[in-house]
């Protein structure tokens, strides 16, 4: 019956737009939280019980990994918020009156490690200028690669657009389920919304002949890309650029950010533009800014040079 549940919730997920990837790593520690009801003996939702969850946050905290390792903090508590969507998931559903996990506290953990490799402005800017603008297969990517670096969206968010998501006259596009389900509206730039437009006007309508599908951005058969279609592409003119760092469409979303940051927009704002739910997580990219600020003080304070080259 507990399995049942679980793929019910597999389904809930998946109609709320959560992405491929998400669904399998909530799965996955669902199923390792049923192989401990399984060991405790509690096969029904009714067995579900605050004393249950405590064992369960309990034997996370003492468990290892597959290498013998404990636990990390992060992955205790990405485990357990796993498992309360999925009680708050069963209260919603009627299945339990009431949610056994509700004051169970998370595991806290500092916060993760500043995205590495961002590309500088200059970069984006040899990037965006790579794609064959006289082809309609550059024109569509010269596109896309502009509405990742203008607004900071996830690939999957940007495969997922759909052509009445875009409001080239405001310079605004809606982005429907983004991560956790949430929905946000942000700014498109002006080159932006020119790519747009020509992809709109010379591209799509050859690749799309039958008006069968409203996705933005298509392949030449037609249909809707997938990520993997946009990193292959983002790889390619990565090489194109003579970039040697590793780029990835996830890089831009980091290049926007940060790249804003440092034309002194505020938290705030880079918050709501990536869809961050919690602002800790944007604040990753001060300590990006931070490190630069630090290696141009190493470089150009008096007292950071060397001796010999002081005046």
């Amino acid at each position: 019956m507990m399995d049942d549940l679980v793929e019910n919730y597999r389904l809930h997920l998946k109609r709320k737009g959560f992405s491929p990837k998400s669904i399998e790593t909530y799965i996955h520690a669902l199923t390792h939280f049923l192989g401990f009801l399984d060991d405790v003996g509690v096969v029904r939702p009714d067995g579900l019980t605050r004393e249950t969850i405590v064992a369960y946050q309990e034997a996370l905290y003492t468990g290892r990994s597959a290498l013998g390792r404990p636990l990390a903090l992060r992955t205790q508590a990405l485990w357990l918020m796993a498992v309360m969507g999925f009680l708050k998931y069963l209260v919603r559903e009627g299945v339990l009156l009431l949610n056994p996990g509700e004051d169970i506290e998370l595991p806290r953990f500092g916060p993760r490690n500043p995205p590495r490799s961002i590309p500088t402005e200059a970069e984006v800017e040899a990037l965006l200028a790579a794609p064959d603008k006289e082809t309609p297969l550059g024109l569509r990517d010269s596109a896309m690669l502009e509405v990742l670096y203008s607004t900071g969206m996830r690939v999957g968010e940007l495969v997922r657009l759909k052509v009445y998501d875009v409001e080239l006259t405001r310079g605004l596009v809606r982005i429907i389920g983004g991560k956790g389900g949430k929905d946000r509206t942000v700014p498109l730039g002006r080159v932006a919304v020119r790519a747009v437009k020509a992809y709109l006007e010379k591209v799509r309508p050859r690749y799309v002949r039958s008006g069968k599908t409203n996705t933005l951005f298509v392949s030449f058969t037609g249909r809707r890309l997938w990520p993997t279609a946009v990193q292959r592409q983002v790889r390619i003119y990565t090489k194109r650029a003579g970039i040697e760092k590793r780029v990835t469409a996830h890089s831009l979303r980091h290049a926007c950010a940060s790249h804003m940051l440092r034309g002194k927009a505020s938290i705030r704002h880079i918050q709501e533009q990536l869809g961050h739910r919690q602002l800790s997580t944007t604040q990753l990219y001060t300590h990006v800014e931070i490190e630069d600020l630090k290696a141009v003080h190493s470089r150009t304070h008096p007292r950071e040079r060397p001796p010999k080259t002081r005046k």
